[in-house]
């Protein structure tokens, strides 16, 4: 079955949507709910063993199914196996042990595939892939004794051991990123230890726990015993209740959603805030509930259940592995919407399984999946207008949507889909692989089709074969498709089709031999670089756009592999022709290629790979990490603190000086650079670099820095007193911690207290906060002190203010909102014909760069026939942009400045063809 998390024509509903850029030339002027990781719910024990991480529903619509069965080895039982279940589109594996007759159980699963693995003292894991649950079944599975000990300790980084961590195993021969369903786990004792059997080979590890950020690496199993030990860091935990906003009854059974605030520097002195998608847990009987896995940040809480909504987000600040109770989101009479999902071209026809949500201001909308029979009942909406959307396997999302207005007499609503086009065919030979439509620049495809929703076409739908090497891809854009197919071993093949409006029939794909790229990374003095992640990425062709998607973390562009303990990489699979290499380190921080390679223009390491030719004793010399930032951190009295968490991020470097065109390349737009994100809150702890304790005497110690400049934070007493400074490997600083303050004011509009906006400081720190409240009131809380420039916006108007907070007091700074300003303009191509159905957006815009926030509150302004838009904007310098509908490149870049009153008319602007680099990022959580 095909992967609903395609990028071709998949409907991605964004909480927040950002786009930054950085246009480099002569032609930019001067003036102008599903449960993720992070927030795991409560561990629930199984009726015969304990578990980890299955994870609450978060519909009460959806059927909770139950997996059941029995571990054995030579015919009899083994007590004590860990049984661990991945679902094909999921991150969060399930466990369990099994008790003294083998058996296990696993419950509150959702339909879909799933792979199942089973562990054991002695024995070599059982693994099973390609379990397709839609109701309650039963396993067995059968362990063979062998394999070379794996094993460990788990422990806390403050102090202790961690019972019940989950250590999970895949194996990364061949293609690595295809073995994710070949991995198994096991669960560690209550002294924090772990042993798993496993056969020679490389594997990754990863460690996790509800209540902490995960840790991974890559090892190496020979023969005889290893030992590998994880310290892992804590995170937060939010507890609290919901209540009844009139009477303060609690509300039993609430869905709580939250997201956190996310925190994004993109520049040397530019950092920017992102609500990221969280999880949703179910309150229980007496409406209490608790959050736990959670990063630092400001954490954003909603709740909804029949016929009640919150109308407003509970904030809470979050510093490092805080704990904070008492916390209470209220809700507020909402209604109830009920529908049903069909075929377009069979109304009669329902459609089981369609996620169904709402679409408004609320970046935490409602949604539900539909029954059986393609029904659906979505509570706790809040009364008004709003867009419902669906999406479904093997149709197309509805687009734009179905309007309807939440109210105590809202009619049943009717949401039709179209089939989706599909690729059918084979691989030759028959084989499991996998089957994905390729990633290009030159068919991918980008715009707004929906409120709030994004639309990508051209790549990245994938599904895989059944027994007989068959298999079906969607849906798929009509147009050409880069077919691919991967197998595990590492063979591979493609095609290209042409999809037509019904799709692609008997399209065979035959899998070849590939090659292998062996070498080892050092540094410049010859020690190895252990847990680095080496990447090969196609070289582009001479003036191309460089187009580079991520994807839940993945570089969808790139075959990669992870350094081992002594620096050794194999990446499998890998295509003749010429690559760009890359290292980052474990944390994802850049290590530039100094040697061993050929360098590119950009400072990439080069290489070339020959058809059916292995390509080994690639050797990399790199910038080493192994700088230490050393300090201490001090109160405001210069006593030293002790148990202060502080956090080293790498700041990115700055644009570099302009570089001279390509011979055959562009003139004009020398360099472009395009990030976009959104979507699923990463928790800055599965990747980020973890923060230390400073000791007694509030010392502390980074260590595995490069030459560069890291920005440093430091928190204590629960992130009340805290303090930012930037400071490079082989500096001995000093910390001065200080209070937090507060800003609170008013905001008006002609002379009335605005009931309804958004308000966002930015400075030290970046913040922003939903607000209603009849009399106009905010308040933003736990803010570093400095300078900041408070923004006020609505739907009719927007206001600006400069504040200057002071450590440990609060300060009052009232926001009067001017009225927006309406921009008109057309969009041309070069020979002067209107453009039809390009998409505007208006944002920041000065000095090249362009800085676009979008929270999904408004539908899409598209061009008319006639290649007309209208839109409304703030005064100030801004930059408007034209996406294409056929292309992720912009149409148009324009920077202009609106005067405060003054309409303003663009004429006609004129297409421009997309020459330079761009870099396209987007980190979103996609169909799963």
């Amino acid at each position: 079955m095909s992967s609903r998390g395609a990028l071709v024509t998949a409907l991605l509903a964004l909480a927040a949507l950002l786009i930054w850029l950085a246009f480099r030339g002569d032609d930019a002027p001067t003036p102008p709910p599903e449960t993720t990781s992070g927030a795991a719910p409560p561990t629930t024990p199984g009726p015969t063993g304990s578990s980890h991480a299955v994870p609450d529903r978060p519909t009460a619509d959806e059927p909770a199914l139950r997996l059941s069965g029995r571990v054995e080895a030579e015919g009899k039982p083994v007590a004590g196996a860990v049984v661990s279940l991945l679902a094909e589109q999921g991150d969060d594996p399930s466990a369990v042990r099994t008790d003294a007759q083998g058996r296990f159980e696993l419950t509150g699963l959702a339909p879909g595939h799933y792979a199942a693995s089973a562990t054991a003292a002695g024995y070599l894991p059982a693994v099973q892939r390609g379990l397709d649950l839609h109701a309650d079944a039963t396993l067995t599975l059968t362990l063979d004794v062998g394999g070379h000990p794996l094993r460990g300790t788990v422990s806390d980084v403050t102090g202790g051991s961690i019972e019940g961590a989950l250590v999970r195993t895949t194996p990364l021969s061949g293609v690595a990123s295809l073995r994710r369903l070949d991995g198994f786990g096991t669960l560690a004792d209550e002294d924090g230890g772990y042993l798993l059997q496993v056969a020679p080979g490389r594997y990754r590890v990863e460690v996790s726990h509800p209540d902490y950020a995960a840790e991974r690496r890559t090892v190496e199993v020979g023969p005889g015993a290893q030992s590998q030990d994880f310290a892992l860091v804590p995170m937060g935990v939010i507890e609290g209740t919901v209540r009844e906003e009139e009477g303060g009854a609690p509300v039993p059974g609430a869905w709580v959603t939250w997201q956190r605030e996310r925190q994004m520097t993109i520049a040397p002195g530019q950092r920017i805030s992102l609500m990221a998608d969280g999880g949703t847990v179910r309150a229980d009987d007496e409406g209490r509930f608790r959050l736990r896995g959670l990063a630092p940040g400001a954490i954003s809480l909603r709740a909804r259940g029949p016929l009640r909504a919150s109308d407003r987000p509970a904030v809470v600040p979050l510093s490092m592995a805080e704990h904070v109770t008492g916390v209470e989101v209220l809700v507020v009479a909402a209604h109830d919407l009920r529908g049903r999902v069909v075929a377009q071209d069979d109304p009669t026809q329902g459609i089981a399984g369609a996620e169904v949500q709402a679409v408004r201001d609320d970046p935490m909308g409602a949604s539900v999946r539909t029954d059986a029979e393609g029904r659906f009942v979505l509570t706790g909406v809040l009364e008004g207008p709003l867009t419902l959307t669906a999406d479904a396997d093997g149709w197309l999302p509805s687009i734009p949507g179905v309007s309807a207005v939440a109210g105590p007499d809202a009619p049943e609503l009717t949401i039709a889909l179209a089939r989706a086009p599909a690729i059918r065919g084979r691989v030759e030979p028959p084989v499991l692989a996998e089957v994905a439509i390729e990633l290009r620049p030159e068919t991918m495809r980008m715009g707004m089709a929906a409120p709030g929703a994004m639309i990508i076409g051209g790549g990245a739908a994938k599904t895989q074969t059944d027994g007989a090497g068959r298999f079906e891809l969607g849906p798929a854009v009509p147009g050409p498709a880069t077919v691919v197919a991967r197998v595990a071993d590492g063979r591979a093949g493609e095609t290209t089709v042409e999809v037509g409006p019904d799709g692609a029939d008997e399209v065979v794909i035959r899998l070849e031999e590939r090659s292998t790229v062996r070498g080892v990374v050092r540094t410049a003095s010859g020690q190895p670089v252990a847990q680095a992640n080496v990447s090969l990425r196609p070289r582009r062709a001479p003036g191309a756009p460089d187009l580079r998607l991520t994807v839940n973390g993945r570089d969808m562009g790139v075959d990669s592999g992870t350094t081992t303990e002594d620096g050794r990489f194999e990446i499998g699979g890998v295509a003749a022709g010429g690559f760009e290499l890359r290292v980052v380190d474990r944390y994802g921080e850049p290590l530039p290629v100094l040697g061993g390679l050929e360098l590119g223009p950009d400072g990439a390491g080069v290489l070339t790979v020959s058809a059916g030719h292995d390509r080994d004793g690639v050797e990399l010399r790199v910038d080493a990490p192994d700088g230490a930032i050393r300090g201490v951190v001090r109160t405001a009295d210069g006593e030293p603190v002790p148990d202060a968490w502080v956090r080293a991020t790498l700041l990115p470097e700055a644009l570099g000086p302009r570089p001279e065109p390509e011979e055959d390349g562009p003139s004009e737009r020398r360099e472009m650079r395009m990030i976009v994100a959104s979507g699923g809150d990463d928790g800055d702890g599965g990747n980020g670099r973890p923060p230390v304790l400073t000791d007694d005497h509030g010392r502390f110690e980074l260590t595995g820095l490069r030459d560069a400049a890291y920005e440093l934070v430091a928190e204590s007493e629960g992130g009340r007193q805290r303090v930012t400074e930037v400071a490079r490997p082989g500096d001995d600083v000093t910390l001065e911690l200080a209070e937090l303050g507060t800003i609170e004011g008013n905001v008006t509009l002609d002379g009335q207290p605005l009931p309804r906006f958004t308000v966002r400081v930015d400075g030290p720190t970046s913040r922003s906060l939903q607000v209603r409240d009849a009399g106009g009131r905010f308040e933003l809380g736990r803010l570093d002190p400095g300078a900041y420039r408070l923004s006020v916006t609505a739907p009719d108007g927007t206001g600006h203010a400069e504040v200057e907070v002071e450590a440990g007091r609060s300060v009052t700074r009232n926001v009067v909102l001017e009225h927006l300003l309406t921009v008109r303009g057309r969009i041309v191509d070069e020979a002067g014909a209107p453009i039809e159905g390009a998409m505007i957006l208006i944002g920041a815009g000065k000095d090249g760069e362009v800085s676009i926030e979008h929270q999904g509150e408004v539908e899409p302004n598209l061009t008319d026939t006639e290649g007309r838009f209208e839109l409304t904007c703030a005064s100030g310098p801004r930059a408007l942009l034209a996406m294409s509908p056929t292309s992720p490149s912009p149409l148009v870049v324009h920077f202009f400045v609106a005067e405060p009153g003054q309409d303003v008319d663009l004429g006609d602007l004129e297409e421009r063809k997309p020459e330079g680099r761009m870099v396209q990022q987007r980190d979103v959580e996609v169909g799963e």
